[in-house]
């Protein structure tokens, strides 16, 4: 068990490393608020799999997906976004 809690830890680590490196140049795009939540649930994600709260993570994660797709929605190129 406590290896795939390393390896849990191990990825969300490296998640938040890749998140990190990416919003350099989101920033200069998206709204500051919009990448603050995202950021807010990725730390909330880390601090409920440290304290083993699993299920809060997964509600976490859940929201976090649900912002990043409206994100992208929002900001996609396309002929709704245009008109």
């Amino acid at each position: 068990m406590e290896n795939k809690e390393e390896n849990l830890n191990n990825r969300i680590e490296e998640i938040i490393e890749n998140w990190n490196k990416k919003k350099e140049a989101f920033v200069i795009y998206l709204e500051h608020t919009e990448l603050e939540k995202v950021e807010m649930y990725m730390i909330e994600i880390k601090s409920n799999i440290e304290t083993k709260e699993y299920e809060m993570a997964v509600q976490a994660i859940d929201t976090c997906k649900f912002i990043i797709g409206h994100i992208k929605e929002k900001y996609e190129f396309s002929i709704e976004n245009i008109f």
